[in-house]
């Protein structure tokens, strides 16, 4: 009997020693697969990250032309009617090719913002018109008559100037916090 014993304490040695072997081996190739996945993920959140500085860079001064233009300020006397409609182009190739890359909170502050500033789906062939009183605009130095087609007619459906800066205000604020970044008011 003492022999059986000291077989199975021997065999017990062995399988501990074994599985001691094993977790050595394996633990370690585990460890490399987890850091490598971290690694790889933090990579691609990083690219991530950067396209969506480039877009921000890209798309920021287009928005800050399109709050001008339609506030009065800054430079809206050198933006045409129809840069602001080649703008609006622009940005949204810009915004819809990305739109994977941001959350859907981001593209419906940017649809917001853009309705306020145009009064889109005008028909099959029809560009979107200008939200905004014409005859303010007839000042600059870039008028044009042809440009009086840009603009929408009726003025129940002009946009107020302080409703496009809070709507500015919320798309760069969203646009800021999908980069990570915090947000001063």
């Amino acid at each position: 009997m003492e022999d059986n014993i000291w077989n199975d304490l021997e065999i017990a040695k062995l399988v501990v020693s074994m599985l001691t072997a094993l977790v050595l081996i394996f633990v370690p190739y585990w460890i490399e697969r987890v850091v490598r996945r971290l690694e790889t993920i933090n990579w691609t959140n990083q690219k991530v990250i950067e396209r969506k500085l480039q877009v921000y860079d890209e798309t920021m001064p287009l928005l800050n032309d399109l709050l001008c233009f339609y506030t009065r300020i800054g430079n809206w006397q050198e933006l045409s009617p129809a840069q602001i409609k080649d703008i609006k182009r622009t940005l949204d190739k810009k915004i819809h090719i990305t739109k994977p890359l941001f959350s859907d909170v981001f593209y419906a502050k940017y649809v917001f913002f853009i309705n306020l500033c145009f009064l889109t789906y005008q028909g099959s062939g029809q560009h979107a018109k200008l939200r905004v009183n014409m005859d303010k605009y007839h000042e600059s130095d870039s008028w044009n008559p042809k440009f009086s087609e840009l603009f929408v007619m009726d003025k129940e459906k002009w946009t107020a100037s302080n409703d496009i800066c809070m709507a500015y205000e919320e798309l760069g604020q969203i646009f800021v916090e999908e980069l990570n970044l915090r947000y001063k008011k």
